[in-house]
């Protein structure tokens, strides 16, 4: 009988999670497994970007974006301008 090889591979993305999610633009973001020169950044419905920053190390960071009108918006977490994981967040 012949496995798959490729379904046991397991993902070594890195992952985001925001707490709160809805939130008032301030919120914190965990990195799971973030790499030097990785980035955020967080686009409104229009797909146009809002406020970026870049992370050196993994782990609870705070984001303060004010001025973020209430919507939805995208958070990106990219690596080398590539994204790799991305969150949906409201803000109220």
């Amino acid at each position: 009988m012949e496995t798959d090889e490729s379904a046991e591979e397991t993902s070594t993305a890195p992952e985001i999670h925001i707490v709160p999610n809805p939130n008032n633009g301030n919120f914190t973001l965990e990195i799971s497994d973030c790499t030097e020169g990785s980035s955020v950044r967080i686009s409104n419905v229009y797909s146009q970007p809002v406020f970026t920053q870049t992370f050196t190390e993994s782990g609870a960071q705070t984001v303060q974006v004010s001025g973020l009108s209430q919507g939805h918006y995208t958070v990106y977490y990219l690596e080398n301008d590539t994204v790799i994981s991305s969150e949906n967040i409201v803000v109220k």
